[in-house]
């Protein structure tokens, strides 16, 4: 994995409570606003006593990568990492989760659709689980912008990739859409390979077919993106995901 930090904060070695990845790829006129009321969030957070972000620019060719050193600069709790070239979401947040030093692991988008506050809520409700999931439902006060989360890549496509999830490695996606919490120890211990946002789910995948590990279901609220258009929801990332797809079940059956 080419990866390449050029902040000189270095990440810290103690204990944090909880580690949230921030992917960004070209999210120039909405990372350092996410990052900034995150921060601020978690500061504020009485529940969250240590916490750090690490902010992952997956190989962006606008501003993104220049504004995410200023904020690492600015801010000693955030870490950097830089693609020399796009790689993925997948790819980009197993930089982040590999790079993790809290006790709980999450992630948010660089766009702003999901907060902090989403990933805060699932950390109080994890409990003594091992991992947490959550389905997403939109703020009622959204309702004006439906139509922004109901496009036909929105709607169609992500109905696609989770019927043929179904079909290709027999794991139902319904109500596990959103963000998660996972204890960092169970994380590290996964082999994953997938380099697109199928990451999350073939966690997920490996998670449920655990029977020591515990699991609780959630659901978190999404509003509309800072800026842009998603990343994920174009048909070229859908072909590379149902190509990932067939490779888990193939992986599947050799290991059965």
């Amino acid at each position: 994995m080419n990866v390449h930090k050029l902040s000189g904060n270095g990440l810290q070695e103690d204990f944090v409570d909880l580690s949230v990845v921030i992917p960004a790829f070209n999210e120039e006129y909405s990372i350092s606003e996410v990052v900034r009321q995150s921060v601020q969030r978690l500061q504020q957070e009485c529940g969250v006593n240590r916490y750090e972000l690490l902010v992952v620019d997956d190989g962006s060719t606008d501003q993104t990568g220049h504004f995410c050193d200023e904020l690492d600069r600015q801010y000693p709790t955030i870490h950097v990492f830089h693609h020399a070239e796009q790689q993925g979401l997948g790819s980009a947040w197993k930089t982040g989760f590999m790079n993790a030093r809290g006790r709980l692991v999450s992630h948010i988008p660089g766009d702003g659709q999901i907060t902090i506050e989403q990933a805060i809520k699932l950390y109080h409700e994890i409990g003594e689980a091992d991992l947490i999931v959550s389905g997403r439902q939109n703020y009622a006060s959204e309702r004006v912008h439906r139509k922004k989360f109901s496009t036909f890549h929105r709607r169609y496509l992500s109905l696609a990739v989770r019927y043929l999830m179904m079909w290709i490695v027999g794991f139902d996606l319904t109500g596990k859409e959103g963000i998660f919490v996972i204890r960092r120890q169970n994380l590290q211990q996964l082999h994953l390979t997938s380099s697109t946002g199928l990451l999350q789910e073939e966690i997920f995948m490996q998670c449920y077919r655990n029977n020591d590990l515990s699991i609780k279901e959630s659901t978190i609220m999404i509003q509309p993106r800072i800026s842009g258009e998603s990343k994920v929801t174009n048909v070229p990332t859908y072909i590379k995901t149902f190509w990932e797809m067939f490779k888990l079940r193939i992986k599947r059956r050799r290991t059965a």
